[in-house]
């Protein structure tokens, strides 16, 4: 077990890493909480555009507040890092969780695409644009059906006015919506598309469409019409909203606000089930 003490925080085990940045698990060491602390190496970072992205970042999650999303409770720096103490999430991602289950059982996607769209919501409504929505950057409160399900990892975000003008690709290509691989403009639906890909894979294991590099992907996405794969059903209500949010054209895509009211009335559909299972 590692141990090392950076600011006011313990870190106790490492939990992932990515090109300039590694996040533990930590503890506070007066009040015994968990945290994650993402340890950002200011030599590895670089470059003037990383910098920037980083403050962009920074600032982003400052102004979210939200259950769906994880929460940043402060930053602070050493000679040589910078350090991100974020919300803890003991689920691990949902890449991992789809792994281990191979695919959700519909009632398990369902509730998480609800909290999803939740999320997805709030964050539209700051004029916050995610950009990379993968099951890599959900997490997992705990590592259960039940768990609440939150976005992380703003590196991409970005202000939606000045994504407007950022026809730049980014993201990971095989949650990327076509008008980004277009380098067409895009907006908000190129995250309600991501949600597809996310809701696709959690309902059958796999992501929607495939291809050894960008080009082949944007072809098979281009080209191939939304098949399940062997064995899988879903209800029609999910099936339809799956073909809603992974619609090419982003003027016939399924709107945030189209997504939140299917998602609003299967909550509602859910609870009712409860109530009635208990009754």
């Amino acid at each position: 077990r590692m141990s090392k003490t950076v600011g006011n925080y313990t870190l106790v085990e490492k939990l992932g890493q990515g090109s300039y940045a590694t996040v533990y698990k930590a503890h506070h060491k007066t009040n015994g909480g968990s945290f994650a602390v993402k340890v950002i190496s200011k030599e590895k970072l670089g470059s003037a555009k990383l910098q920037a992205n980083l403050e962009q970042e920074i600032s982003i999650m400052k102004e979210i507040t939200h259950e769906n999303v994880v929460r940043l409770f402060g930053t602070f720096t050493s000679k040589n890092n910078i350090y991100l103490v974020l919300e803890f999430c003991g689920g691990g991602d949902l890449q991992l969780y789809i792994r281990k289950h191979k695919r959700l059982d519909e009632t398990v996607a369902r509730r998480f695409l609800i909290q999803l769209a939740r999320g997805l919501q709030f964050l539209h409504s700051k004029n916050i644009i995610h950009r990379d929505i993968k099951p890599q950057n959900l997490l997992l409160s705990e590592f259960s059906p039940s768990a609440v399900i939150k976005f992380a990892d703003f590196g991409f975000a970005k202000y939606l006015n000045e994504a407007a003008l950022a026809q730049t690709p980014c993201g990971t290509p095989l949650y990327m919506a076509p008008e980004i691989f277009e380098y067409k403009e895009y907006d908000a639906k190129a995250d309600v598309w991501s949600i597809g890909c996310v809701l696709f894979e959690m309902c059958t294991g796999e992501p929607p469409f495939r291809g050894s590099n960008h080009r082949e992907l944007y072809q098979s996405i281009r080209s191939q019409s939304l098949r399940l794969p062997s064995g899988v059903s879903l209800s029609p209500e999910v099936s339809s909203i799956l073909q809603k949010l992974l619609e090419l054209v982003p003027q016939r895509r399924a709107s945030l606000d189209m997504l939140c009211r299917v998602t609003e009335s299967m909550d509602a559909q859910m609870k009712q089930q409860e109530q009635q299972g208990q009754g």
